[in-house]
């Protein structure tokens, strides 16, 4: 209680202290020295928010003599403890500053020594004005009993901080509230309404010796009644927002009948609920309705612990003093709202940008706004009850006008609007828009005078329009179109460039957008400004014009949002630049590039040359007339007419235009139909062509020139240059020759008119003409090249048959020698003993032995003769399927004697798995055996042979390897041509007969042989198809 009592009389002092002064200084004074009668504390600190809310002005009563954050200080709230608590509007209290990370900026104060921190914050209706922080130099956290009393000093505060604005004014009131009683004068004297209740309810239990003092106030949406206040003995234990329904308890049932509620002993009243546990000691209650205007807005409650404390004395005197309550609790809400409506008056008037005066009759300044006093350099408290001409000096013809409009405004007339008024001011003249309107003040009619300073607006706009206008012309001289554009698609501004494209050079501006796309009914298909304004992003389109003074043009369009500060998109701006040179550009370049394929794709000289003068004529190509082309002679001596494609009258132009213009008929469609006419002879303009013959040592002819210096020449029918006879020819008005060049090599020249429409020739045409005549040249060069290299390929294909038959005829020579000179020793022989058997007839076995002799010459010329015609006339493979495998096994078996006397090794190493496959079976035996018999006879003093077989993926392969004498590389080279042997009588046509079977069974013959390590022949055979693995 001592305590209790302690607490109340500091606050009490500080309260008296806050009645007494409005200094802070003073305040703080009283604040530090009550404080430290109840909690230890070294330094106390007072953070006010200045004008911006951004920054804390420190006033430090209490600190350490050299502290870093002396009174006058100013600080950020970022980083900051006081910072923090303004921020969150919660009170935050810190055990050890020293170990928190959240506030750096308050390092110096950890250096200076502080530790413990308890900072509340001050927040008067809802309006934050700052931070009241106590801190300790020891490790001493700050106690919720601390806290609490801290609290209420913070909220005492608070309201010196906002009493102290208003203090002048209420200087009075606060007089006259002096002679009321003690508890009135203080409930009056609070203007913040929970600090009025606790300072009712504090002040009550002090003055009546009450045990406990609660105050409720009804919230009538809820239904319900709400603790606000609470002194005494259950101050600590009640909780602050503690609700009850109405009609229930004596509380409810105070706050629904209106009528005070006595009970001498609660456990005997009907009404009596235990709101908590700690209400348990109360045996006498009082309770007492608060009511303004007859509504119940309050209740006020005492408890106490004995029997029949209160009397109808005790009632009475709270009944009053309900009364002076309940006047206080309006007061305070007179006083909010008067509060609410003064800031919010100063607030808008402090909002708006303008200048603002209220002035009487006799122009008196009434009232100002910070705008006005920042325009005129002088405070507003100057401003106040000086005349508006003293401070505005306006031009003597306007200053008359400025003054009857005042005067009739008060009088009852309406609002007027003076723009770009010349004002002279301290700092100098400016122009700004004066805005008269009528406001009523205390029943007296006044003018508020609005005065918008537009002097940067005017500057920068004239400004701008020089920029505009600077940004117009060089725009204009770029040839591009500028228009700005609204959100609802209207054209807000344009140059002239786009006036002159897309208006017929009247004004566009006020429009919609789509008079920019060929007169589209608004809005376009998929229109691109719109496109732009929804996605933020830029847009570009193309599109095609035609009109009658600009005829057909191309224009690339880009549409670029415009954004404000805050990045919504404003306009869009429209660059609209003439494209039609380029398109045109690509469209003759895609021509060219057509025509070009045509011609490389043709290699007959004369239906080439025919298709070049085509697309010089058509009109879906280069659209001349005539066309003539000449080329130069072989002996590059002249240059001669070739061909000329074209009408050879106006009346013949006519039909043919008429009838291409009724089929419409594409390039490709001309180029087929000239390719099918073919370039038959006896056309007129064929004829006309070849009349042309001119010496290139004329290089005075036109056509010569042109060839010579290489560069097309524009000239005119009666140019000096152009010869009477060519004149004869070329009747137009004027005619190009570009010349025909291949690789700096002078092929011709193209001669092209427009005879019959008389269309000039400029410039592009030329230059069409040039670009088209060089790739005609590389595709004529191309073309005789060809026909060149047809001509050498016809030679070589006859000289080749020459020298195939030569090379028969050498190898039927070599034959017949090789026949003759085997068959000429076995001949010898069979004479010599046929004679011999003529003359010893009757001997018997000499006659036997001879006859032996002459079998022996005739079976071995008998192979000779095989062996030439296996070679010269081999006969074609019947093919059969056959196992490759059982024709080895009968190859071995066949020779299986030989190989006994030959003292011959075999190894057989065949594969099962070998498929069946399609071959002659004699041949491919032929071909085992000589392969074989090379192998025995390699081995004269025996040996081994293996042979394998083995199936690969596409074919059967079987190997026979001996270890016989071996070969080497020059005889391995020569191994397979006809005639070439190694052995004594060999005919050497074996193995060149085998080679030539197998190949023709579509398989391959291979050897492998050194000297001395034997040879190794490896046939292989194809495996059908439909055995392929």
């Amino acid at each position: 209680m001592a305590v209790t009592r302690e607490w109340l009389s500091s606050i009490f002092e500080i309260s008296k202290s806050i009645n007494a002064t409005v200094e802070l200084n003073d305040i703080l004074g009283v604040i530090a020295k009550e404080v430290r009668r109840l909690t230890a504390f070294d330094r106390l600190v007072l953070g006010l928010l200045d004008e911006t809310g951004r920054h804390l002005r420190l006033l430090v009563p209490v600190s350490h003599p050299d502290t870093a954050r002396p009174s006058g200080a100013v600080i950020d709230l970022e980083g900051h403890l006081l910072g923090e608590v303004v921020q969150t509007r919660q009170p935050l209290a810190i055990a050890d500053l020293r170990a928190e990370s959240r506030f750096p900026a308050d390092r110096p104060l950890v250096e200076e020594g502080v530790i413990s921190c308890l900072a509340l914050p001050l927040v008067s209706s809802q309006r934050m004005l700052g931070a009241l922080a106590f801190a300790r130099r020891a490790l001493d956290p700050f106690t919720a009993i601390d806290i609490e009393l801290l609290a209420s000093i913070a909220e005492q505060v608070t309201v010196a901080i906002d009493r102290g604005k208003l203090f002048d004014a209420e200087r009075k009131r606060a007089h006259h509230l002096a002679i009321i009683n003690q508890v009135a004068r203080r409930a009056l004297s609070i203007l913040d309404l929970d600090a009025l209740l606790t300072e009712t309810a504090a002040l009550i239990q002090q003055q009546f010796a009450y045990y406990d003092v609660s105050i409720f106030l009804v919230d009538r949406p809820a239904n319900e009644v709400v603790l606000r206040a609470q002194a005494g003995a259950y101050e600590a234990a009640s909780a602050i927002g503690y609700r009850q329904a109405i009609g229930v308890g004596m509380v409810g049932w105070a706050a629904k009948t209106g009528e005070t509620l006595l009970a001498d002993d609660v456990t005997r009243d009907p009404h009596y609920i235990l709101a908590f546990e700690g209400e348990r000691s109360s045996r006498s209650e009082l309770v007492v309705p608060i009511k303004i205007a007859g509504d119940v807005v309050g209740v006020i409650n005492i408890e106490c612990t004995e029997l029949g404390a209160f009397d109808l004395t005790d009632a009475t005197a709270l009944e009053t003093l309900a009364d002076q309550v309940a006047q206080a609790i309006e007061n305070v809400r007179l006083y909010d709202e008067m509060r609410y409506l003064k800031e919010l008056d100063e607030s808008i008037l402090a909002a708006i940008p303008s200048s603002v005066l209220v002035v009487d009759r006799i122009r008196t300044i009434v009232a100002a706004n910070a705008a006005a006093s920042q325009l005129v350099q002088h405070p507003r408290e100057e401003l106040i009850g000086q005349s508006l001409d003293h401070f505005l000096e306006f031009d003597p013809a306007f200053t008359p006008s400025l003054h009857r409009a005042i005067e009739a405004l008060i009088d009852g007339e309406g609002p007027r609007t003076f723009p770009a008024v010349a004002i002279t001011l301290p700092r100098g003249r400016c122009i700004a828009d004066i805005h008269l309107s009528p406001v009523a003040r205390r029943a007296q009619r006044r003018a508020l005078v609005f005065i918008n300073d537009i002097t940067d607006r005017r500057l920068a706009q004239e400004a701008l329009l020089r920029e505009k206008q600077k940004l117009d012309d060089v725009v204009s001289a770029m040839g591009a179109g500028l228009a700005l554009i609204d959100p609802d698609l209207t054209i807000a501004w344009c140059n002239k460039t786009i006036n002159r494209w897309f208006g017929n050079d009247s004004s566009l501006v006020g429009q919609k957008c789509h008079v920019l796309h060929s007169g589209q009914q608004p809005p376009c298909p998929n229109c691109r400004a719109l496109l732009a304004f929804t996605t933020g992003e830029p847009q570009s389109d193309t599109q095609r014009r035609h009109s009658e003074r600009l005829g057909t043009r191309h224009f690339q369009n880009i549409f670029a949002p415009i954004r404000d500060p805050a990045g919504n998109v404003t306009q869009i701006l429209m660059l609209a630049s003439d494209v039609t040179e380029h398109v045109q550009n690509i469209e003759r370049l895609a021509l060219l590039h057509k025509l070009s394929q045509v011609m490389q794709g043709v290699v007959e000289l004369d239906r080439l040359l025919h298709m070049v003068l085509v697309c010089v004529t058509a009109g879906p190509g280069l659209g001349f007339n005539r066309a003539f082309l000449l080329l130069v002679n072989e002996d590059r001596t002249l240059l001669e007419g070739q061909l000329g494609v074209g009408p050879t009258s106006h009346e013949e132009a006519s039909r043919i235009w008429r009838e291409l213009s009724q089929r419409a008929q594409t390039l490709d469609d001309l180029l087929a139909t000239a390719d099918a006419a073919g370039t038959a002879e006896g056309n007129a303009m064929r004829y006309l062509a070849r009349q042309i013959h001119m010496p290139l040592s004329d290089t005075q002819q036109v056509p010569v020139r042109a060839l010579v210096e290489q560069r097309p020449l524009l000239v005119a029918h009666a140019d000096l240059g152009v010869s009477p006879s060519l004149r004869s020819l070329f009747w137009a008005r004027q005619c190009v020759c570009v010349p025909l060049i291949a690789r700096d090599d002078a092929l011709g020249v193209i001669i092209a008119d427009n005879a019959f429409t008389d269309h000039p020739i400029g410039e592009r045409e030329v230059e069409m003409l040039q670009t088209f005549a060089n790739h005609a040249g590389l595709a004529i060069a191309a073309a005789t090249a060809y026909n060149r290299l047809e001509e050498k390929v016809a030679e070589l294909e006859e000289t080749r048959d020459r020298l195939v038959r030569s090379e028969r005829l050498a190898v039927v020579g070599r034959l017949a020698a090789h026949v003759a000179h085997e068959i000429r020793n076995p001949l010898a022989t069979i004479g010599g003993f046929s004679r011999a058997i003529l003359r010893a007839t009757t001997n018997a076995p000499k006659v036997e032995r001879n006859a032996r002799i002459i079998l022996e010459e005739v079976e071995r010329l008998e192979q000779i003769l095989a062996n030439v015609m296996n070679f010269s006339k081999p006969g074609t493979p019947v093919l059969r399927e056959r196992d490759l495998n059982e024709s080895v096994e009968a190859l071995c078996s066949f020779h299986e004697n030989v190989f006994a006397e030959r003292h011959i090794t075999v190894r057989k190493s065949l594969d099962p798995n070998c498929p069946l496959l399609r071959f002659d079976p004699e041949q491919i035996r032929q071909v085992l055996l000589n392969l074989c018999q090379n192998a025995i006879e390699s081995m004269p003093n025996g040996g081994e042979l293996t042979i394998t077989t083995r199936a690969l993926e596409d074919r059967v392969e079987v190997v026979l390897k001996d270890t016989g004498q071996g070969m080497s590389e020059s005889v391995r080279e020569s191994l397979f041509q006809p005639f070439f042997t190694t052995k004594v009588g060999g005919t050497g046509l074996g193995l060149a007969v085998s080679q030539k079977i197998v190949h023709d069974h579509g398989g391959e013959i291979l050897v492998e042989s050194a000297p001395g390590t034997g040879s190794s022949f490896t046939l292989s055979l194809p495996i059908p198809e439909n055995e392929t693995r």
